[in-house]
């Protein structure tokens, strides 16, 4: 058995083919060009050669299978969007909501306000920025110690 990434890089060589290789775009210019979008995740460093100084993976764009690499500085969001919200300790989200919200297994709930939006998604406001909000991750949140519901990151900005 290999490392997980291993795993990982293997798994989607036979079930994800990339598309290819394609372009690494910093500040709106290529500086380079990775093995294809699939391999990549918002935070990593690994991977995206040397420019000078630490860079990550600060987006990807699947449509243009552009991977654009940043400073630590760049990786922090505010706002998130989340779909297929599942709700638990209410039937539904009427209005802006203050609740804590993690984004990652390990991370710690931070403050934010939950707004709903149509359908089954909701917009997450957090009174600080979160570092290296990714599309794809699960968000949950919280009201004191109940668990109020979660959902799949859809976007990331601010």
């Amino acid at each position: 058995m290999g490392t997980a990434a291993a795993c990982a890089e293997r798994f989607l060589a036979e079930h994800a083919p990339a598309p290819g290789p394609g372009a690494i775009s910093f500040e709106g210019r290529t500086v380079g060009e990775h093995r294809g979008y699939p391999y990549y995740t918002i935070g990593q460093r690994s991977g995206i050669g040397a420019h000078g100084e630490r860079m990550y993976v600060s987006g990807i764009d699947a449509a243009s299978n552009t991977v654009s690499i940043g400073r630590s500085d760049d990786l922090y969001r505010r706002r998130l969007t989340a779909s297929g919200v599942n709700l638990i300790a209410v039937e539904e989200i009427r209005g802006p909501l203050r609740v804590d919200a993690q984004v990652r297994y390990r991370d710690t709930p931070a403050p934010a306000t939950l707004f709903p939006e149509s359908g089954s998604g909701v917009a997450l406001l957090f009174d600080e920025p979160k570092r290296a909000i990714a599309p794809g991750q699960s968000v949950v949140f919280y009201e004191g110690e109940t668990l109020i519901g979660g959902g799949v990151i859809e976007t990331a900005s601010g």
